[in-house]
């Protein structure tokens, strides 16, 4: 694979953490707006009774995102290294 198509998936993949990262803020941003936060809160902010349980649901599933394509850009810069 060439040089720069390596880079062009490496940035794509930086890309693609960046945008699973910034899910938190977007929670935020939307319960700040009288959402649901992504129905975090079905009732908006006021009426939340966030559970400690959902929280560890979205660590979970944000590191289990975050690892997985950090795993892929390993896995790619590896198997793309020039020999």
């Amino acid at each position: 694979m060439e040089t720069q198509t390596r880079r062009v998936l490496v940035v794509a993949m930086v890309i693609a953490i960046t945008l699973v990262a910034s899910i938190p803020l977007l929670m935020l941003l939307g319960l700040a707006g009288d959402g649901t936060g992504w129905g975090a809160c079905t009732e908006g902010l006021s009426g939340c009774q966030p559970s400690v349980l959902r929280a560890a649901k979205v660590a979970a599933f944000l590191l289990a995102g975050i690892f997985s394509i950090y795993g892929t850009v390993r896995l790619l810069l590896l198997l793309t290294r020039p020999r």
